[in-house]
């Protein structure tokens, strides 16, 4: 099994649920970088929920591999590119 270094403060354990996610439209890089450890560590659900009431973008990849995407605040566009070796 893999760990990562996002720890759920509840458990002290690694967060589970997530192998990534990704805010954009934050105030700063800082805010954005806070925002999606703490997105993170609520889970799929929640994280979306917050991010629509609170004008962010998001982009997930669950523990399955697959992605969901929380379309950014108008002005604030991203683009995903598929990548391959």
């Amino acid at each position: 099994m893999l760990y990562h270094h996002i720890l759920h403060p509840a458990t002290g354990k690694p967060a589970r649920g997530l192998r990534s996610l990704t805010v954009v439209g934050g105030e700063t890089g800082l805010d954005s970088d806070i925002l999606s450890t703490a997105l993170f560590v609520m889970g799929v659900d929640r994280a979306e929920a917050y991010a629509r009431e609170h004008g962010l973008g998001l982009f997930i990849v669950d523990d399955e591999g697959r992605t969901r995407i929380v379309p950014g605040p108008e002005g604030v566009a991203f683009s995903i590119e598929e990548y391959s070796e």
